[in-house]
């Protein structure tokens, strides 16, 4: 998060609030069109943690879990009336101990 607030081209959230039942996005990147409305893209990006020991199963279990929020992220208020006509990109960072396990980005 440091990093993010470095720039002037995205307001970052952390634990962005996605509505009733909706949960918290780990990171949302918001574009700041009313300063740069040329922005192209924006970021919803779900991270996840998992001990070494975990298995293939739990991998693509919590990597499963990880794409539902992220869409119900996506949906959320904030997000929707927020995101503009930018790309939102909707990414998932997994790790299995130190491995990064999973990265990827859900398509629309």
């Amino acid at each position: 998060m440091a990093q993010t607030c470095l720039n002037n081209i995205y307001l970052p959230h952390s634990e962005l609030d996605a509505g009733v039942g909706g949960g918290y996005a780990d990171i949302y990147l918001q574009p700041l069109l009313d300063i740069f409305p040329d922005i192209q893209h924006s970021y919803l990006i779900e991270l996840k943690y998992l001990t070494s020991k975990a298995t293939e199963t739990e991998v693509t279990a919590a990597r499963n879990k990880a794409v539902e929020r992220l869409i119900r992220y996506s949906k959320s208020v904030d997000v929707a009336r927020t995101v503009g006509h930018t790309k939102l990109h909707r990414l998932i960072l997994l790790w299995r101990g130190m491995e990064l396990a999973v990265a990827d980005e859900l398509e629309e």
